[in-house]
């Protein structure tokens, strides 16, 4: 596992490309853990390769999934990599483009908030 510090939305941004590299290399997803200074554990993401991400809100024990309204679930899940290990997202927690889950995270970033733009489901995992 690697970890990166980043101070601004250009470095997010960065750091997000290299990862979305990395992924097309091995041919899945990434899951990537915000964490905030000083440490607090926070929302995962999905990091390509791929049009669709996944990103992950945890709030007193309990999970939401962010959804581009009107994006329709994929047909099968998202096949991601934690670690060393291969997990898979189900179709109802990557109804988000990857753009628009950074969008959300640099929302977050700046504001400590959720993306109002974005709808936010109670997911079943994580």
């Amino acid at each position: 596992m690697t970890e990166a510090v980043v101070d601004s939305v250009d470095g997010f941004d960065d750091t997000l490309q290299k990862i979305s590299a990395r992924a097309e290399v091995e041919g899945a997803a990434i899951q990537v853990d915000l964490q905030d200074v000083p440490l607090r554990p926070d929302g995962p993401i999905l990091v390509g390769p791929g049009p669709r991400s996944s990103v992950l809100w945890h709030n007193d024990g309990i999970s939401f999934a962010a959804a581009e309204r009107g994006l329709l679930p994929l047909a099968n899940d998202l096949v991601y990599t934690r670690g060393p290990e291969r997990r898979c997202a189900p179709p109802e927690e990557t109804r988000i483009s990857q753009r628009a889950a950074i969008e959300a995270l640099v929302v977050h970033l700046l504001t400590g908030e959720r993306a109002e733009s974005l709808e936010w489901m109670e997911a079943s995992s994580d």
